[in-house]
């Protein structure tokens, strides 16, 4: 896609979530699908997360043991999976592939599922100072060694934390903490490696109060507050890109731009940026209804996810925010690599004669 970008809602950039079958491919294959993103306006994409924690913490792990898609022979806490034979694994072949194509990459960092969690905020047992920290020196060793693996590449934009925050009433208490002693002391070391680098964070909130108590969840306005505050705690951290949560949580639109709106105050005080992360899939099966656990995903219908980009971007528009998504494999690639390549095949289809394309 050359010239301007296209006059209707239209997506930046795009998570990429890698799985079994793609942390396979080569690097030409990852170069043929970043094509694709290319050829629908996108300039940069987010690996959604480079480790998964597979293990709970030890004295020679603090935070676990960790499968990881990229080398890290200095650390006996990560054992490599995916492609080994490719200089700097399955990350190594999506950092050259990226290059070739021509687009920026936003590293993810570990996941772990001490990161989940919900309102009550005993799943959050490692928000002490000293929990903080742990999470904070093993995030920046990864990404210390990503760096390496980049080879200081101009190809990477920045960082994307992995923890989802949300607002759940436990974060409000916790907040100065997490601030304090995780998002700050993590941006700071990532950005010695170039001043430049994005760090930034992905949370959710709970809106849909058909399914949630009111009692359990921060409204939009003390939640943005929350986030007002964390970047006066964490002045190195850089921004959040709000996922919409109509994918399984079910916001309505209205919550969405209700939560968005809040947040645009907040961070345009503080002088940040904000995104807008839209959920590109839905819970599945339809059938599927609440209380139920409802953890299948499937692609969303086009229409809804028109009519995301259209609310959101209404929002971000006088604060030039961005619109991203989630997800490219799962929802929107045209290459396969998924369980649904015929619904998300025609959902690229779609989108693109969206664009005029």
């Amino acid at each position: 896609m050359t010239g301007a970008p296209p006059s209707v809602p239209h997506l930046d950039g795009i998570f990429v979530s890698i799985n079994a079958n793609t942390s396979l491919w080569s690097a030409a294959t990852w170069e043929a699908d970043m094509r694709a993103m290319k050829a629908v306006g996108m300039t940069f994409f987010v690996v959604a997360h480079v480790a998964v924690g597979r293990s709970n913490a030890t004295a020679a792990c603090p935070t676990g043991t960790y499968e990881s898609w990229f080398p890290f022979e200095s650390d006996a806490c990560f054992t490599q999976v995916g492609d080994l034979g490719a200089p700097g694994g399955t990350v190594g072949n999506i950092l050259r592939a990226a290059a070739s194509v021509g687009l920026s990459v936003h590293l993810g960092l570990g996941l772990n599922a001490l990161f989940k969690g919900g309102p009550s905020g005993t799943e959050y047992a490692w928000m002490t100072e000293a929990g903080a920290r742990a999470m904070a020196h093993t995030q920046n060793a990864i990404a210390q060694q990503l760096w390496s693996i980049a080879n200081a590449s101009a190809t990477v934009a920045g960082f994307y934390t992995v923890i989802e925050e949300n607002n759940g009433k436990s974060y409000l208490a916790d907040m100065y903490v997490f601030a304090s002693h995780f998002l700050n002391p993590l941006a700071e070391t990532i950005k010695q490696l170039r001043a430049d680098l994005l760090v930034w964070s992905s949370p959710y909130a709970v809106m849909n109060r058909t399914r949630y108590a009111a009692t359990q969840w921060l409204p939009a306005s003390i939640y943005a507050s929350m986030w007002e505050a964390a970047f006066l705690w964490a002045p190195s951290f850089d921004f959040v890109a709000q996922q919409d949560s109509m994918g399984a949580l079910l916001n309505s639109y209205s919550d969405v731009a209700q939560v968005l709106g809040n947040l645009s105050l907040a961070s345009s005080r503080q002088r940040r940026r904000l995104w807008s992360n839209v959920e590109l899939f839905e819970a599945w099966p339809r059938s599927c209804k609440w209380p139920a656990p409802c953890h299948g995903r499937h692609p969303a219908p086009f229409w809804r996810i028109q009519e995301q980009l259209a609310n959101e971007a209404a929002i971000l528009a006088p604060i030039e925010g961005r619109l991203i998504a989630w997800e490219w494999s799962s929802a929107l690639s045209p290459s396969g690599g998924n369980a649904w390549p015929n619904e998300t095949r025609a959902n690229y289809m779609q989108y693109k004669a969206y664009l005029g394309l």
